[in-house]
């Protein structure tokens, strides 16, 4: 059974793609597969709520699936990080539709600090219009601390 992540990539590829360009099912839920292996995957709602999370996802933060899903990304953030303009300007900006991309500090279930790379990505609906926020992660921790 997909996933709604899968469903989602799956349905955002597909209708950017024209008839003659279209890639089979098959091969998008591999791509999927292949995203999915090699990076923390999380779905947003517009407001900011989890609707799902990969496993790499639950791993890096030190979460199961249920502890995640319905709760607001602020879970993840430092009490700092959420109350600052900055913010609500972020997801503002994601739910019109624009991308956002770079270099996060970010709270692991434990209290510990994690650093990830990540780009927030909104998924259009058929009527154009932003539908949901698909965000992928890699651990950048290590390199942070080398840097300190």
């Amino acid at each position: 059974m997909n996933t709604m992540l899968e469903e989602l990539a799956t349905n955002s590829v597909n209708q950017r793609r024209t008839a003659e360009t279209a890639y089979p099912a098959k091969y998008l839920n591999e791509a999927y597969q292949a995203m999915s292996r090699s990076q923390a995957m999380i779905e947003f709602d517009l407001d900011g709520v989890v609707i799902h999370a990969n496993e790499n996802f639950l791993s890096l933060f030190g979460y199961s699936l249920d502890q995640v899903v319905g709760q607001h990304h602020r879970m993840f953030c430092t009490a700092e990080q959420v109350v600052k303009p900055e913010y609500r300007i972020f997801w503002n900006d994601l739910k019109s539709g624009q991308f956002k991309k770079g270099e996060f500090h970010r709270i692991a279930a434990d209290g510990s600090d994690l650093h990830i790379q990540a780009s927030y990505n909104p998924i259009f609906g058929e009527d154009g219009k932003t539908s949901t926020i698909l965000k992928f992660a890699s651990d950048i921790t290590a390199t942070k601390i080398q840097d300190y």
